[in-house]
């Protein structure tokens, strides 16, 4: 990659792309948090682990899991099973079904047996089942209202997917892993892309099948993921082992999360971030320490410096400029009025902030303001987070920086 090369790195430093096994060494922080759930791990359990969009929580849990497999205690996917719109238990089942069989056929011990063999086969019929059902259930997924949730009649027994589950279970310990399978589910946040009647009605239908014996579940989700469950899917909320919230890192942990990286792809010896500890540390403060919202901002920026030769580093004098014209294109494309843009300000001075206070504060009525918000977050100028029932604003890193002349450090 020649703008990497440029760096004297292989690749980019700033990836927003979650932790995998092959990347385990980069991980930072979190020691206590990781230590609880080993334990826990070593039985079977129910963990939730929720925090902000963009602090690392798919992260924390690719972290622990592929640790446990490294470790060779616990057998785990090579990937989280992410929810989609219109999942239920069994959509749930047949995709973890799917992964696990793919995963099994890769070790020869068990690729062997008949018993694999057979819910190979049965797994197959059951995927064409799927194929031919497919339209049918594509068109109850698409046709979910915000509020409403359509039960579909099961495609295919639920008690054999769950005894496929448990032979699978025990194929796995022949293998060596004699503690719970660790299987993670992401995807879990709260009115997003998934509406809230929808998670309600998906966490209860899957209650009893993370009690299948023989595996561990990881429920990956937003701030506000365990209130949420004990205060509408209290069956579940009984069997969960404990909740671990996932805290921004640090701003001396993000450093050495970069650091770990430009050492794993340095092609030099004396080889320094690209971007400057300052434009960080301004990064980390407008963006509340969410590492994927810093790691996006300076990609972005190394992406606008590729075409100036003369730039071997991203200072402060060159990121503000840059992360200027960024907002400003934003602000263009989307053609914000100048009753939104001062809505904007305040989310920059004010943020986060309720829709109900905002409306307050500029003295318009919150219909407006709230139209105003939705227009922003399409433009990527704002964005939503959910904390119990209340919604709080804020503006996007670029935008406070841009319209805080960059007085954010």
């Amino acid at each position: 990659m020649a703008l990497f090369d440029r760096f004297g790195l292989k690749d980019n430093p700033y990836s927003v792309n979650p932790i995998t096994y092959d990347t385990l060494e980069l991980f930072v922080g979190r020691k206590n948090e990781i230590k609880k759930c080993n334990l826990a791990l070593d039985y079977k359990s129910i963990i939730i682990i929720e925090g902000g969009r963009g602090v690392g929580t798919t992260s924390f849990g690719n972290y622990v899991r592929f640790n446990k497999l490294k470790q060779k205690s616990n057998f785990t996917l090579p990937r989280e099973i992410s929810v989609e719109r219109g999942w239920n238990g069994e959509f749930l089942l047949v995709n973890t079904l799917s992964w696990l069989v793919s995963s099994l056929e890769n070790n020869k011990k068990t690729a062997k047996k008949p018993k694999f063999h057979e819910i190979k086969k049965a797994t197959h019929g059951i995927q064409e089942i799927y194929r031919q059902a497919g339209l049918q259930l594509m068109t109850f997924g698409a046709h979910y209202g915000k509020e409403a949730v359509v039960a579909t009649p099961p495609v295919y027994p639920i008690a054999t997917l769950i005894q496929y589950f448990e032979d699978c279970s025990k194929l796995i310990k022949e293998t060596g892993y004699n503690k719970p399978t660790i299987i993670q589910i992401n995807n879990l946040d709260i009115d997003t892309t998934i509406s809230t009647e929808q998670i309600r009605f998906f966490l209860n239908d899957i209650r009893d099948l993370l009690q299948i014996p023989g595996y561990s579940w990881l429920l990956i989700g937003d701030t506000g993921l365990s209130s949420f469950m004990r205060l509408n899917v209290d069956r579940l909320a009984d069997i969960v082992t404990f909740e671990t919230p996932i805290r921004p890192l640090t701003v001396k942990e993000v450093h050495e999360a970069i650091n770990k990286r430009i050492e794993s792809l340095k092609t030099k010896e004396h080889t320094e971030p690209p971007i400057s500890d300052e434009v960080i540390n301004m990064l980390y403060n407008a963006s509340h320490g969410r590492i994927r919202k810093i790691f996006r901002t300076a990609t972005n920026l190394l992406h606008m410096v590729e075409a100036d030769p003369l730039i071997n580093r991203v200072n402060m004098e060159t990121a503000i400029p840059l992360i200027k014209r960024i907002t400003e294109d934003k602000m263009d494309k989307a053609k914000i009025t100048p009753a939104t843009h001062k809505i904007l300000e305040k989310l920059v001075t004010h943020g986060p902030i309720t829709p109900t206070e905002l409306s307050k504060k500029i003295k318009t009525q919150r219909q407006a303001v709230s139209r105003a918000l939705i227009a922003l977050q399409r433009a990527d100028l704002a964005y939503l987070e959910r904390k119990g029932k209340e919604h709080f604003w804020d503006a996007e890193p670029e935008v406070k920086i841009a319209l805080s002349e960059g007085e954010i450090k």
